[in-house]
């Protein structure tokens, strides 16, 4: 690989990570610092105003991604992020001026609608920067950044509110907004926006640059992103995998602590162990996905996936029947944290890079982010109350195994729809080769 290839690899990384991570950490910055805050408000806040106003943000930035997406796909990827997670993410410095629940709701909804934008920006440059086979690494690594945004801040939380007193909360939103604007000019003076379908194969050694100008997103492209099968399964096993994730991490503290007796205060320390083999995990992942699509293109990434989940299906029933000691839930627990990610990131967001023009990417994944998180949430809530009905241990277990179990059976149907598809994108990919040396005139 050449040097220049490595720099501009290494800076994207870094551009990137810094906005993943900030992003991470914002996102925890209320529920984490909500008990401090009750205390501040003239008005106390109520117990269920976290739940409520997290609820806001999460329906306004799934609504609003694919928003960002189309922009992303549309005009400069780099100047999309800027704009989003630095300028916007630092609204964030509005909710540390709060002074009442109204006040709350609209600084934390407005200044975490801007770091959407993230999400299918970064993931469409990281296929302009790495080739297919690479870019499950990628992804992971980005992943595991962000992770390492909520142990830090999980971590430093408390300390830092017990050094500045009641008012800490509101030093930390000023620099988490700080951070944000950080990231944004960070973005704006060491990022390169590489020209899209840069990391293509087949145009390894033209002028893509040519390229790009003369293919741009539309909005009738939408319809060639819904009419690809192997997007629907990836957005179904999404849907499924998401589920899981999210009633793993929403209900995994509530259950130590009702059900396995755990102390409160040891409960969040528990939890940020699992969080880091998750971001350990993700890792990991991204480098098995990308050796399996090296040895098998075709079918690699979705056997991966498979795999992965019959590992957590099975593990998830021992951790909920038999697992009662500190020892064994731990261990139990860091093993699943660390398969649990291996499809969402380091399988479904790889085989969407895969299977679409580098034009299209980004609205592809926004459209994932939009209808799997909503549908997920929706999931989150459903067993929630079944966890009310028939109790926390059979809900956490029907909510993240049973998932799982159907993101398995859903994997099989890539066997059919992906290899084709993979290979009407290279053709389409050798098609712009030979229209830049002017061999063909029509579009692809």
């Amino acid at each position: 690989m050449a040097e220049a290839e490595k720099n501009t690899r290494a800076k994207l990384l870094g551009c990137l990570g810094m906005g993943y991570f900030v992003n991470s950490a914002q996102e925890l910055s209320l529920p984490q610092l909500f008990p401090a805050m009750q205390q501040s408000f003239p008005t106390p806040l109520a117990n269920s105003a976290v739940t409520d106003i997290d609820s806001a943000r999460v329906f306004t930035q799934t609504l609003l991604t694919p928003l960002w997406g189309l922009l992303a796909d549309r005009f400069s990827r780099k100047w999309v992020l800027v704009i989003g997670t630095g300028l916007w993410g630092g609204l964030g410095i509005l909710c540390g001026l709060s002074q009442n629940y109204w006040q709350l709701l609209i600084a934390w909804t407005v200044s975490l609608i801007g770091l959407g934008a993230l999400v299918p920006a970064g993931f469409s440059m990281l296929a302009d920067c790495y080739p297919p086979s690479e870019r499950g690494k990628a992804i992971g690594i980005l992943n595991a950044i962000g992770m390492a945004g909520i142990i830090l801040f999980g971590l430093a939380c408390n300390p830092f509110l017990g050094m500045f007193g009641p008012s800490g909360w509101r030093i930390i939103f000023f620099a988490l907004g700080g951070l944000s604007i950080g990231s944004g000019l960070m973005l704006a003076i060491f990022l390169k926006e590489t020209a899209r379908g840069a990391a293509e194969p087949e145009l390894a050694d033209v002028n893509v640059e040519l390229l790009a100008a003369k293919f741009r997103f539309r909005l009738v492209d939408i319809f060639e992103i819904l009419r690809s099968k192997t997007i629907w399964v990836a957005y179904i096993q999404g849907f499924f995998m998401l589920s899981s994730l999210y009633i793993l991490l929403r209900l995994f503290t509530v259950w130590l602590v009702r059900d396995r007796m755990f102390e409160e205060e040891n409960a969040p320390v528990v939890f940020g162990l699992i969080v880091s083999a998750l971001a350990i995990g993700s890792v990991i992942g991204g480098f098995v996905s990308d050796w399996a699509d090296r040895r098998w293109p075709h079918h690699g990434r979705p056997a991966i996936s498979q795999v992965s989940l019959i590992l957590i299906v099975p593990s998830v029933i021992v951790l909920i029947t038999c697992a009662f000691s500190t020892g064994a839930i731990l261990a139990i627990s860091s093993f699943i944290a660390l398969f649990i990610d291996w499809t969402r990131r380091c399988t479904i967001q790889p085989i969407i890079q895969n299977v679409l023009r580098p034009e299209l990417r980004g609205t592809a994944l926004a459209l994932a982010e939009f209808t799997t998180g909503g549908l997920a949430s929706f999931m989150v809530v459903f067993f929630g109350r079944c966890a009310d009905v028939y109790g926390l241990s059979w809900a956490f277990l029907l909510g993240t195994a049973g998932n799982a179990a159907m993101a398995f059976l859903v994997a099989f149907a890539y066997y059919r729809v992906y290899p084709p598809e993979i290979t009407r994108l290279r053709k389409q990919m050798s098609e712009r080769r030979l229209m830049l040396s002017g061999k063909i005139q029509n579009n692809v």
